[in-house]
């Protein structure tokens, strides 16, 4: 099962694989086999019960061939999904999917659709490990129908455990939380079964690492402290109890944290002798000495323990983990020499154990090592081997929507690779820094690049993986002084499929500017047409505070005084200003891409200064400002005079209609009227022209929307209530007008699927992110929502401008200053400052030929010079008669 990545959970996950295993080997047959057969059969059972895997799966195929030769299937259904359940746990997703697949092929050519149900779920579990999630899904859902249908309610609660693990995998947590609360009821029900109580554990154990991933610790813990109560003192209390400590770290509580483990060591020390599950314990306590005590004598000698025991229970993958932690102490300790003992013997074990997590954190810490002794080249070569692992693990990560924390170290990777190519101070060396934090967007941050290397599956996937191994043995065998010439044939080969490239033409008035905001090693860069260059930030956690501590006061009832101006202030001075002092005069265009919290506030609302009498200039009043996902989005051109369509407008429900009262996972949330939509759509008609098309109210539906985004559109305005979940993007989406056999609901994973094929959105919403990976050149949005009123005069400001010939960034700097020049309460921020623009700033809308209110100017026009030569032409006659 998913959880989140800590040594506490490996163990964990270990555990949940037994349970799974130990639940579908009890298949009963339903036709006696042969008696040679079904000897071998409960052999390779009896061996799959003792955890004796390769024994059973050796025995399972030997079965398998028997029942083959004897014409038996309902054997062979047997071996095929016991054995698929052994290569799921033996890391072998694409062997165990043929012959899950295979078993379910024989049940239903059987009849027997229940056991077929079963064989579904193993291919389920296969696919997910493959990172291939619809899939797994789909046959989830078969499983679960199958279950059903039979009333196997065990079957019923493992299905929907599992669909809850690929829904908290791409994000939906609400749905997740409702397939467990749906395990929950149906165990109630059944708590006098003999298996209820694992499920029942399982299930905590899921809902537990669903609260940590979104934050919700103490909910985690209340669960984890649940399964405790469940599963007693004994030795299998062991795993949870690690589990609970490890969020007790994250509550703030580092020593009460080592005082559950030490209880829990005490179990263990009083029961079996389990040296894989002792060091992983151990692990935990040395890692809270060193990184939340700092202890780090007494850290070097519970990890030396925990590395001993590892090795000695042949735990590969944990003596691999443990041994990074040790490299990472002797570095804080001052013996690098030490260090890159461990780290080398970490990459020793690659060969035996070929995971890609320790082997990239490895490689990060020789890159330390050797950048401490000078070995610049050599530091160079160990952090693009890190990072190429990195890509790869990314890859591997079940969680494609996984929040930002949990990719952190990763990005650190990145940061330590960009600062160090842009220490050199060349010209060149800069560029390179730049693109390694475009690549770290590309390939990390961003899920498009992600979803569209997954697609690369059996054999593709297999090699690009052995290739990644293969980087880390050449990149190994360079830092005992081998040649790098292999290292850099591989290495070249996996950069080439990086599409990021830095744009070639720039105004000489713009300015590219990325922000790479990453623990400690946080960065800015910057490119003109005629410079490049860098400088290092304050560390993550001290722009997080400044921005977050200026966003609360600036959307909210302290916008515009002085507390809100000191904070934007602070803000400026030292993430903003020192770049634009770094860049040539004359740069009046800046194209930002944020990151981190950086995103979540409106750089052009930053106070530059402030006058005597307390007004504050805003960022916005010199410079014209535009976001960017990543600097290769300046490349995309727009759709342009291809358009059929130059503008297309989505009103919301009208009052009262079924789209106005939304069905939120039961809850029903009553929409407000958005009085001032039909004026938004006057005026988009108005100012840019008739050749558009406009729906509102019952006619803006959501297959409406579907089909029209796919074709070329210069200006989609989506004027129609939206919902954000933060916990939950399956509910943050757009609402359209509920029609039959729809649910009127587009949600961000529904957007994703989409290929739009849009200039120009305007939304007010925060929904940019999703509209912009599904092909929306450009985006304007609003980070917080937006009173009515203020809204509607921004978006007309807004078209006038376009429609008069201005770029996207030029048009909403216009309509912002518009407001902010008005006056009286229109002028406060928090009704301006949340709208941005994502996407190319440069861009301008088509301009159709006329204009309806061009038209009315063009005949008055007319009409006026008619008439002017007709009074010239009587003034001439009447002069000729006198």
């Amino acid at each position: 099962m998913l959880s989140p990545e800590r040594p506490g959970s490996r163990r964990m996950r270990r555990l949940t694989t037994a349970l799974v295993c130990a639940v579908f080997s009890r298949v009963v047959l339903v036709a006696r086999p042969q008696p040679g057969a079904a000897d071998i059969l409960d052999r390779a059972r009896s061996a799959q019960s003792a955890g004796r895997q390769e024994a059973a799966l050796s025995l399972y195929d030997r079965a398998l061939k028997e029942f083959r030769r004897l014409g038996d299937d309902t054997g062979a259904a047997v071996c095929l999904n016991n054995s698929s359940v052994i290569l799921v746990a033996n890391g072998d997703p694409a062997g165990a999917l043929a012959r899950a697949r295979e078993a379910v092929r024989l049940r239903r050519a059987l009849g027997d659709t229940h056991l077929a149900g079963r064989s579904l779920t193993n291919a389920g579990r296969a696919l997910q490990q493959m990172g291939r999630l619809d899939e797994a899904e789909a046959d989830y859902r078969q499983a679960l129908a199958a279950a059903t249908e039979a009333r196997d309610r065990r079957d019923l609660v493992i299905n929907a455990l599992n669909l809850g693990v690929v829904a908290q995998a791409r994000g939906l947590y609400g749905e997740a939380l409702a397939h467990i609360r749906r395990a929950f009821e149906v165990i109630g029900d059944c708590s006098a079964e003999p298996w209820a109580e694992e499920q029942k554990i399982i299930a905590f154990n899921n809902r537990g690492a669903l609260y940590e991933r979104i934050g919700e610790f103490r909910l985690a813990l209340a669960d984890y402290e649940e399964i405790l109560r469940v599963v007693g003192q004994g030795v299998a209390s062991v795993p949870f109890r690690v589990n609970a400590a490890t969020i007790l770290c994250s509550l703030g509580d580092p020593n009460l944290a080592l005082e559950r483990l030490a209880a829990a060591e005490k179990i263990l020390a009083a029961g079996a002798d389990d040296r894989a599950l002792h060091a992983n314990l151990l692990s935990n306590v040395g890692l809270i000495l060193h990184l939340n005590l700092r202890r780090l004598g007494d850290a070097r000698r519970v990890l030396g323990r925990a590395y001993v025991m590892a090795q000695a229970a042949g735990d590969r993958q944990e003596s691999m983990i443990i041994g990074n932690a040790l490299g990472n102490l002797c570095l804080d300790l001052g013996r690098p020499h030490q260090a890159e003992k461990f780290y080398r013997r970490v990459l020793a074990d690659l060969a035996t154990a070929p995971v890609l997590d320790p082997a990239w954190e490895a490689h990060l810490g020789m890159a330390r090592v050797l950048k401490g002794r000078g070995d610049r080249r050599g530091a160079l070569r160990a952090l693009l081997t890190a990072a190429a692992l990195v890509e790869g693990s990314r890859l591997d990560l079940a969680a494609e929507m996984a929040p930002r924390r949990f990719l952190a170290d990763r990005l650190g990777v990145y940061a330590l690779l960009s600062s160090t190519l842009a220490e050199e101070g060349s010209e060149g060396a800069v560029r390179r820094g730049l693109l390694a934090a475009e690549r770290a967007r590309e390939r990390l941050l961003l899920s498009r690049w992600s979803r569209h290397t997954r697609r690369a599956h059996g054999e593709a996937r297999r090699q690009w993986h052995e290739d990644l191994i293969r980087l880390s043995d050449e990149a190994t065998r360079t830092y005992g002084g081998a040649g790098a010439a292999s290292w850099r044939d591989l290495e070249g080969r996996w950069e080439a499929r990086s599409r990021v490239r830095l744009p070639e033409t720039l105004a000489p008035s713009e300015a590219l500017i990325e922000y790479l905001v990453a623990g400690e090693e946080s960065r800015v860069f910057w490119l003109t047409r005629d410079a490049v260059g860098t400088l290092r930030l304050p560390e993550e956690r001290v722009i997080e505070r400044w921005s977050d501590e200026w966003l609360d006061d600036l959307a909210g009832m302290a916008s515009g005084d002085r507390r809100e101006i000191e904070h934007g202030v602070r803000l400026y001075e030292r993430v903003v200003r020192p770049v634009l002092a770094a860049l040539p005069p004359g740069i009046r265009a800046l194209r930002i891409v944020p990151d981190g919290p950086l995103w979540r506030v409106p750089l052009d609302a930053l106070p530059v200064e402030v006058s005597p009498d307390g007004t504050p200039r805003r960022l916005l009043q010199s410079h014209e400002i535009s976001l960017l996902p990543l600097l290769s989005a300046m490349e995309a051109p727009p759709t342009g005079s291809e358009s059929p369509l130059a503008y297309a407008f989505f009103g919301p429900a009208p009052a009262g209609a079924p789209g106005t009262v939304f069905d939120d996972g039961g809850e029903r949330v009553l929409l407000p009227t958005l009085p001032e939509a039909q004026k938004e759509a006057a005026a988009l008609r108005r100012l840019l022209g008739s050749r558009g098309a406009v729906f509102a109210g019952a006619d803006s539906r959501e297959a409406t929307f579907r089909r029209l985004v796919t074709r070329p559109v210069g200006v989609l305005h989506l004027a129609t209530h939206a919902l954000a979940n933060p916990f939950d993007i399956g509910r943050t989406g757009i609402v359209f007008s509920r029609e039959r056999g729809a649910d009127g609901f587009l949600s961000v994973p529904e957007i994703l699927s989409l290929d739009l094929s849009v200039d120009l959105t305007f939304l007010s919403d925060s929904l940019a992110a999703a509209l912009m990976e599904s092909g929306s050149r450009a985006v304007v949005a609003s980070l917080w929502d937006v009173q009515d009123l203020p809204a509607r005069v921004l978006v007309e400001q807004f078209y006038d401008r376009l429609g008069r010939g201005a770029s996207y960034a030029a048009a909403l700097r216009g309509a912002k200053l518009a407001l902010l020049n008005a006056g009286g309460e229109m002028a406060r921020s928090r009704h301006w400052a949340p709208w941005i623009l994502v996407g190319r700033g440069d861009a301008t809308a088509e301009r159709p030929a006329f204009a309806p209110a061009e038209r009315i100017l063009l005949w008055a026009s007319l009409v006026f010079l008619l008439g002017a030569v007709f009074c010239v032409a009587l003034r001439l006659k009447a002069a000729a008669r006198s």
